[in-house]
């Protein structure tokens, strides 16, 4: 038969040993949770980690967004130059032509101006010429006639305007004689009598 102090002693073992069972097992639940708490803190600083990129990117994403609605804008700009540079070529393009077919009849005038001109300068040419040649030909008969004159003198067939003809002489019968002569020269040269009566001119 078990005396007490036996069961007592029975009863104590059985409880330390499930104690000590038990310790066992709060021990490794507790290499447990310090595992994971270091995991959970491994995964915080990832998720701040993470956190801080995510931050990194939004901003990224902001400035990306930023950039792009400027690049809209400056598309938007340079769309609008662009329009109103076609619209100013268009224009120019319209005064280039304008001023071409300016230019064409221009030089077309021109080409006429300058055919009438030289027309002209032809004419005035011939004019000059001829305006020579009739003064030649005055200049050749202002001679004759001075030669005329003074051989008429010399013949006593010319009389000069400033002799008074009251103070004539009577004829001599040469003079006579001249004057028949004459008189029958103008007979026979021509149907009608000629004077002869010039200046020294």
């Amino acid at each position: 038969m078990i005396s007490f102090d036996e069961g007592k002693g029975g009863i104590v073992s059985l409880l330390q040993a499930e104690l000590d069972e038990k310790n066992e097992v709060l021990s490794c639940m507790e290499d447990q949770i310090d595992s994971l708490l270091r995991d959970i803190s491994i995964a915080k600083t990832v998720l701040l980690e993470k956190d801080e990129a995510l931050d990194i990117v939004e901003q990224q994403k902001y400035d990306l967004t930023k950039k792009m609605k400027n690049m809209h804008l400056y598309i938007k700009q340079l769309e609008d130059s662009l329009c109103i540079e076609l619209k100013r070529r268009r224009h120019l393009d319209k005064e280039l032509k304008s001023v071409l077919k300016e230019k064409e009849r221009f030089k077309t005038e021109l080409s006429e101006a300058q055919k009438a001109l030289a027309k002209k300068s032809r004419a005035v040419e011939e004019q000059v010429d001829v305006a020579k040649q009739l003064a030649h030909q005055l200049q050749t008969t202002k001679h004759k006639i001075i030669a005329l004159k003074s051989h008429l003198k010399h013949e006593g067939l010319l009389q000069d305007a400033s002799t008074p003809k009251a103070g004539r002489r009577k004829e001599s019968p040469h003079n006579s004689a001249s004057a028949n002569s004459q008189g029958s020269y103008s007979s026979t040269g021509t149907s009608n009598s000629i004077c002869w009566t010039l200046s020294e001119d």
